[in-house]
């Protein structure tokens, strides 16, 4: 991952959430090797109040918690951190389930234990969405600045064009 420039606040944190502990230590492993920053959470309460905090990029957790299911967490999050991304991990899924869980706010859905490749590229995808969205507003702010200057120099010789031309009386011409 690039450093970020000078003028950019660092990435935020990838928040994972699970109550096995074991399997938490594992998955932060994985995800720190990508060079992403990680914080952890064994449960839905936990998790919502560090992303209130944190305001992750992307918040990764099972789909079976030990104080709420993740239905409760995906509905707090969009309350609360609107905009977060949050990837569910699960032991098993039918289609039904993973429809609801994409109805309730979940970006993307795997099977445990996620492929490597796979899990590093959602949270790479999740921190390049959060860039975008980031530097979307000094675009935008950018852009609107030039539209109103356009806007102002058109409006200008608008009213160049607008002024009848000053009449001016010339002496007939008068062939000899």
């Amino acid at each position: 991952m690039d450093a970020p420039l000078p003028d950019e606040a660092p990435l935020p944190p990838v928040l994972l959430v699970d109550g096995d502990l074991g399997a938490l230590a594992q998955l932060g492993t994985l995800i720190q090797s990508g060079g992403f920053a990680v914080l952890g959470a064994d449960g839905a309460e936990m998790a919502l109040g560090l992303a209130r905090v944190s305001r992750p990029a992307l918040v990764i957790s099972e789909a079976r918690l030990p104080d709420h299911d993740v239905l409760w967490l995906l509905e707090q999050l969009r309350r609360r951190v609107p905009g977060t991304d949050v990837l569910v991990l699960a032991q098993q899924l039918t289609p039904s389930e993973r429809a609801e869980l994409e109805r309730c706010g979940a970006s993307h859905c795997l099977l445990k234990p996620p492929e490597a490749r796979v899990l590093l590229a959602r949270v790479e995808g999740a921190l390049v969405r959060r860039q975008l969205d980031r530097a979307w507003p000094r675009q935008a702010d950018s852009a609107n600045a030039r539209l109103a200057a356009l806007r102002a120099l058109l409006s200008g010789r608008n009213r160049q064009i607008q002024k009848p031309a000053p009449l001016v009386r010339r002496k007939p011409f008068l062939p000899n």
